[in-house]
């Protein structure tokens, strides 16, 4: 398989090792320069200098024989218009975007691209795989923002006996009189819980 990664961060230069080590034929695209010496040193000559968002790029990349363009860098808009153009321009088989807002999912769905890298759900599921003693119970799921609030059993056990339930670090639900400040706090809570996933998959990667 030759694999073309766009953008060679933390989670590029990873996933490049893991399928060179697998045996497959893995080309980076980075346009920093010290970050592309660096991936040269470590892996080889398995990086190219330039933006991949240009079709010129991807032209010197060898994408009309690519099997799969994965676009990991960390801006959504970049990501799809590499997958577009990789897909549009020059055939590519299978394109994969690492998203890093969860709103923009259906839009890369809806533009044709194969597979999506949600960060958000990705650590979601992770935590209810991982901390099952947790008791964690889906509250709600945010539709177009691809999240979900979760809450425990003990927590709720806590707010029966009058304590706080959300001591346990699990955020609250909001309660507010006028629609007005409701609504617009909701979306301020909404963009918190995406941003607190997001920084926590970001320390783990």
């Amino acid at each position: 398989m030759y694999a073309i990664i766009a953008g060679g961060g933390k989670v590029g230069f990873f996933l490049a090792r893991e399928l060179i080590e697998q045996g497959h034929e893995v080309l980076i695209i980075e346009n920093i320069g010290d970050r592309a010496e660096f991936i040269a040193n470590e892996l080889g000559n398995v990086v190219l200098r330039g933006n991949a968002d240009e079709a010129s790029t991807l032209a010197d990349a060898g994408a009309e024989r690519s099997d799969v363009v994965i676009a990991v860098t960390g801006d959504d808009e970049d990501n799809l218009v590499i997958c577009q153009v990789a897909k549009r321009r020059f055939g590519t088989r299978r394109t994969i975007a690492r998203i890093n807002d969860p709103r923009n999912e259906s839009i890369f769905r809806q533009l044709g691209i194969d597979a999506t890298m949600n960060a958000t759900q990705m650590m979601l599921s992770v935590l209810e795989q991982e901390i099952p003693q947790a008791n964690l119970v889906p509250l709600l799921r945010l539709r177009g923002h691809g999240f979900a609030a979760a809450r425990s059993r003990s927590a709720a056990r806590e707010r029966d006996r009058g304590g706080d339930p959300w001591r346990l670090g699990v955020l609250p639900e909001r309660r507010h009189g006028a629609r007005g400040r409701r609504r617009g706090r909701r979306l301020h809570a909404q963009r918190t819980r995406a941003a607190a996933a997001r920084a926590l998959f970001r320390r783990l990667i």
